[in-house]
């Protein structure tokens, strides 16, 4: 996977993620994945669990 000079890491509290802009269409589905429900995913640990099975499968 080519670097995207992105990171991935846990949203915190004061993460504004109603601003997050790339300007490349392929991370659209992150984008409204932030935009719309990442929050609620952070809070309920789903978006931690699913991160940790993807990077240790990787």
């Amino acid at each position: 996977m080519p670097d995207s000079g992105y990171t991935i890491r846990k949203l915190e509290a004061s993460d504004t993620v109603q601003n997050f802009k790339t300007g490349n269409p392929s991370f659209l589905p992150l984008k409204t994945f932030l935009q719309k429900q990442a929050k609620q995913f952070q809070q309920s640990s789903v978006a931690q669990v699913m991160h940790e099975k993807w990077h240790n499968l990787h």
